[in-house]
């Protein structure tokens, strides 16, 4: 240790030799096979991946020994993106819209963004990991698509502007045209945009808010809203 220090009193910052380390049980064409294995089948976890990598491997491998290979090329076990299906028409409708609004800057500040997510109290998520690189999380073979299907849960309504938002709403049960104007309309949205004063109220296109009813109402109220 006192030569050590000597050293560096001497010299300066010294380093530690090589060492050559535990070696590796794989040779480099075996582990090629691996990384193209688990490009080629991305959602396959590490025990899968060993257990088809072993009658190729000269030995056994371990699942340790395959998390460490895959990892070493930037392979790392990620969650996907959920995504909704999309039709050709929405892809048309929404390119359209991107389109009528893209030049847009101090207007968004004008803009009542609402919105109704569904919380899903019967099941989890079901959320599967793969293995990506950095930037490959649009990767179509790393988005996962899922339904829209009935079960119990909770709806929640809220608003939010550059300048305010609104209360949190739970709503229970199916939410139509009716209710839609009696508990979220009235109540909520029609202060809230008296309160911010020359704000246009935005909402998607669900039954509920396309409904003529919905639409009339907000015409009497002098309700803009962004299509």
């Amino acid at each position: 240790m006192r030569a050590a220090y000597q050293a560096w009193m001497e010299e300066g910052p010294t380093s530690s030799l090589s060492r050559s380390g535990c070696p590796h049980a794989t040779s480099v064409r075996e582990d090629k096979q691996l990384i193209r294995a688990s490009i080629s089948s991305c959602e396959s976890s590490a025990a899968t991946l060993a257990q088809q990598w072993a009658p190729a491997a000269a030995r056994g491998v371990s699942v340790r020994t395959v998390c460490c290979r895959v990892q070493s090329v930037g392979l790392i076990a990620r969650r996907t993106l959920q995504r909704l299906r999309l039709t050709t028409r929405h892809r048309r409708e929404r390119l359209k819209w991107s389109h009528a609004q893209q030049d847009w800057r101090a207007e968004w500040q004008l803009i009542v963004f609402s919105n109704e997510p569904r919380f899903c109290v019967e099941t989890g998520d079901a959320r599967i990991s793969i293995r990506r690189r950095r930037g490959e999380r649009l990767a179509k073979t790393c988005v996962q698509p899922r339904h829209w299907h009935r079960q119990r849960g909770v709806m929640a309504w809220g608003a939010i502007a550059y300048e305010g938002w609104s209360c949190l709403l739970c709503v229970q049960g199916t939410l139509r045209s009716v209710r839609y104007i009696t508990e979220v309309l009235q109540p909520v949205v029609v202060p809230l945009i008296r309160r911010l004063g020359g704000t246009t109220f935005q909402q998607d296109n669900a039954r509920p808010h396309a409904a003529r009813s919905v639409q009339g109402f907000l015409a009497r109220k002098h309700i803009p809203v962004l299509p």
